[in-house]
């Protein structure tokens, strides 16, 4: 039982998301870089081109200045807030999942009768047999050990005791 809950556990958590622990580095990374270029492109948008249309406006001699550094200033301000709000959605595309993710975890896998519905997921069956029936011990000690109602007793779950 405890080597069918540890096939079960590792499987699923240990070998299927650690496979992708250098693409979840590599997207947190990029996502960095996206938020440091947004950063550095807004500053540099309100400390150096909208005082440089601010300053030709003013040294203008004309009744009407020239509107192309005014242009600029609205053309990167336009920019910085649609890249801005690119991003902030992708980062919303990405939210929604993790957080239904967490709510399946929370609220039907780590239950206690979620764990006995979702057993061949999770692999807490016999691979001995052929039509893989739940192994109840397995089940006992994911309940016993994840679930929030688990008394934490291992010995207890697998009838040791």
């Amino acid at each position: 039982a405890l080597e069918t809950f540890k096939r079960g556990y590792a499987g699923t958590w240990v070998d299927g998301y650690g496979a992708y622990v250098s693409l979840i580095k590599t997207l947190e990374d990029a996502r960095h870089t996206v938020f440091l270029f947004m950063c550095a492109f807004c500053v540099v948008h309100a400390v150096v081109v909208s005082n440089i249309a601010v300053y030709q406006a003013r040294r203008s001699k004309a009744k009407y200045p020239s509107s192309n550094a005014s242009m600029a200033t609205w053309c990167c301000g336009f920019c910085a807030a649609t890249l801005a709000l690119l991003f902030a959605g992708s980062l919303v595309l990405l939210a929604i999942p993790v957080s239904e993710m967490c709510y399946f975890w929370r609220y039907d896998l780590y239950t206690y009768d979620g764990v006995s519905d979702y057993y061949r997921q999770v692999g807490l069956f016999d691979r001995a047999t052929p039509n893989k029936a739940v192994d109840t011990l397995a089940v006992d000690v994911w309940r016993t050990c994840l679930t929030a109602n688990g008394t934490g007793d291992v010995l207890g779950a697998l009838q040791l005791r």
